[in-house]
């Protein structure tokens, strides 16, 4: 039975506590996004426990055809989970006057994307990729 003696810390009745921790605490757990060099981040709870984890940036380099890796704000905890979306941009014409460039996922690890640039004539190029990565 309840009653003003068993109430407060440990005694599983607290109730300014959820699953043993303040408000406070969890907010500090739940820290939700943030950005750092290598892009922005944020993570959203799964309703399992644990996150998604949603990142983001720019590749801020002239890019040609060939590989690019690309270091994450985040470490992922999982990298079979990542999906990995990439776009080049201002993409420049190739000796025909066209721009035929476009970016593929090649690989990723848990803190790194490689992105392949791909060209169908060899000569075009594009100032940079945007790219998006979400995963657990």
């Amino acid at each position: 039975v309840w009653h003003a003696g068993n109430d407060g810390a440990g005694s599983g009745l607290d109730a300014d506590l959820w699953r043993g921790k303040t408000p406070a605490q969890h907010i500090a757990d739940y820290h939700l996004s943030g950005s750092n060099a290598n892009g922005q981040w944020r993570k959203l709870p799964d309703g399992n426990g644990g996150f998604v984890i949603e990142q983001w940036g720019r590749y801020n380099a002239t890019v040609y055809q060939g590989a690019y890796e690309i270091d994450l704000p985040m470490a992922f905890t999982d990298a079979d989970s990542v999906c990995v979306e990439a776009v080049p941009i201002n993409a420049s014409g190739n000796t025909t006057g066209t721009a035929d460039i476009w970016c593929q996922y090649k690989s990723n690890t848990l803190n790194k994307v490689t992105l392949m640039m791909q060209d169908a004539t060899g000569t075009a190029n594009a100032s940079g990729i945007m790219w998006r990565a979400i995963g657990r």
